[in-house]
């Protein structure tokens, strides 16, 4: 059971259930990444480097790599929730490359120069543990997860109590979310 004490309401909730947790604001504003939210490194880098950025929000986030000529070298499109998220790219070749990763709500390119002179084929992949996948319907990608997507509104500041009990056994959080979270119910 999920109890939002401010509002009163109450969601009751089985051990195979996903609890998706929405923050509602009433001016979402596109948030434009600015340089204290993109980073790259090493800078000049030999063959691989790594790149970091916060999202403002969830959903499809496509990093594209693009060569001096403005030729696209590499793309792969993430399914990210909001926060920060690490990168590896390997496979550069000497000379100057621009990474550009363009969200739902912001979008920014980074430079990097590359000393390799015998790059391969480029390779995009999340840092281990950085990142959240989400599906295209913004639901966190769980193997071997069963249960139904239940949705819970909140506002910030809301303080929720989380309910739990097996057998004569209970457990009792309490939690005061400040952003979309998918809370995987394990029974």
């Amino acid at each position: 059971m999920v109890e939002n004490i401010n509002k009163g309401t109450t969601l009751a909730l089985t051990g195979a259930d996903i609890l998706r947790l929405n923050l509602v604001t009433r001016n979402k504003v596109p948030v434009e990444a600015d340089k204290q939210t993109a980073n790259v490194y090493p800078n000049p880098a030999s063959g691989n480097a790594n790149f970091e950025f916060t999202s403002p929000s969830a959903g499809e986030v496509v990093i594209s790599v693009f060569d001096l000529s403005g030729k696209q070298s590499a793309i792969e499109t993430f399914f990210l929730e909001m926060g920060r998220h690490e990168f590896s790219i390997s496979g550069l070749q000497e000379g100057f490359c621009l990474i550009h990763v363009k969200g739902p709500n912001f979008h920014f390119a980074l430079r990097l120069i590359c000393t390799e002179r015998n790059g391969g084929r480029f390779i995009i992949r999340k840092a281990e543990g950085s990142v959240t996948l989400l599906d295209k319907n913004n639901i966190k990608v769980a193997r071997g997860v069963a249960g139904n997507y239940v949705d819970m509104d909140y506002s910030v500041g809301e303080k929720l109590i989380f309910t739990g009990k097996n057998g004569a056994y209970t457990t009792i959080v309490s939690y005061i979310p400040v952003s979309d979270k998918t809370i995987i119910l394990i029974s």
